[in-house]
């Protein structure tokens, strides 16, 4: 290890954001002489990656304690909870914020009951009307709710992109009750989780280690029906998301493929994996890479995502591109004109770009 250049190690553990797992990893190796100021380094990202999962956990206990006095049903599928799952350790696995997935039909008393602790959907403080939140839920599959101290943040989904009515109901009936010192909350089945990483990795083509981590994980663990896990992902569109993600893994990590799923990925198109290898690969950040570089992995993307969703027309792809949440408070509209907001899709797209492109001027010229 006397070859390591540990300033490049450093800024691929803050590029895929791995600060704990890094530094546990690190820990477990023997015979390894870390230099003593990369060992400081190390240990202060992992406490600072601890210190944000302890703030998660003081966060999602009103949460979760509010929701069963509502009796309103609450998933924990990601960040400290799902760090505690694979690794049984909350503050492993690095996450930004909280997401939590509630029942479609629950979401009109899940904000009331967060805006009863002080949470708010944008700067304003102002609350979504009915209208509003009819044309969120066809439109979007989550909404982000911030606290009025403005530090932490807490996603909430009544959907995965990918699902039908049909397909969350029988996500809702596999979960499982759950319980961590005393809070009660559900948990995906370990089928319905690992279909979500994998898409949830495929959709954002991979672009972070961490997430192979998890996968690799329970790749691992061995417990997994994987003729029941490929019949669901036939269901649901999510087979070429699946088998691409297993097979980034098996590339990765070394793990052996069930046959049944190398079976299944003969003939998967080559860029489903060629594009998730070269954006591991990338040094920088996607916000900060050069407006011709994101211009053309712009273009990969969509080709690459085409090749995921066949099922997606052009129009769905085009009205996924266009849409953000932000507009909705960028742009508000009375609750009579909501429906210029697919209208005004395009515009409000183009002036982001724009503004986007502006900034990225000024930084590099500056």
């Amino acid at each position: 290890m006397g070859g390591v250049d540990w300033e490049e190690y450093l800024r691929l553990v803050d590029r895929h954001r791995t600060p704990a797992l890094s530094w546990a990893a690190l820990k477990c190796t023997s015979d390894l002489q870390l230099p003593a100021k990369v060992q400081i380094e190390m240990q202060q990202r992992a406490d600072r990656c601890r210190r944000v999962a302890l703030r998660h956990i003081q966060l999602l206990t009103p949460l979760l304690r509010a929701f069963q006095k509502e009796d309103i049903s609450v998933l924990c599928f990601k960040g400290p909870m799902l760090s505690d799952e694979l690794y049984g350790d909350i503050g492993l696995r690095h996450s930004k914020d909280i997401d939590l997935q509630v029942r479609e039909k629950d979401l009109s008393r899940v904000q009331v009951c967060l805006e009863g602790l002080g949470y708010h959907t944008d700067s304003s403080g102002a609350a979504l009307t009915p209208r509003e939140w009819a044309y969120y839920r066809v439109r979007d599959h989550q909404l982000d709710f911030v606290p009025n101290s403005g530090a932490g943040l807490v996603e909430i989904h009544w959907r995965n992109q990918w699902e039908t009515p049909q397909q969350s109901q029988m996500l809702w009936n596999r979960a499982s009750p759950s319980n961590w010192h005393g809070l009660s909350f559900l948990t995906m089945h370990r089928e319905d989780r690992l279909l979500y990483l994998c898409s949830h990795g495929a959709e954002h083509v991979w672009s972070r280690a961490k997430w192979l981590g998890d996968l690799a994980r329970i790749m691992a663990d061995g417990e997994l029906d994987w003729t029941s896990v490929l019949r669901t992902a036939q269901a649901t569109h999510q087979d070429r998301a699946l088998l691409a993600s297993l097979l980034l893994v098996s590339q990765c990590f070394g793990l052996p493929l069930p046959s049944i799923i190398q079976e299944a990925a003969d003939g998967l198109h080559a860029t489903l994996l060629q594009l998730p290898v070269a954006m591991l690969c990338t040094e920088e950040e996607a916000e900060v890479r050069h407006i011709g570089v994101r211009v053309r992995d712009g273009f990969r993307c969509l080709q690459y995502r085409r090749l995921l969703l066949p099922q997606h027309t052009w129009q769905m792809f085009w009205q996924d591109l266009t849409f953000s949440r932000r507009d909705f408070w960028r742009f508000r509209l009375a609750d009579s004109h909501i429906w210029l907001y697919s209208l005004l899709r395009p515009v409000l797209w183009l002036g982001r770009r724009m503004k986007r492109a502006r900034k990225q001027y000024a930084k590099t010229t500056s």
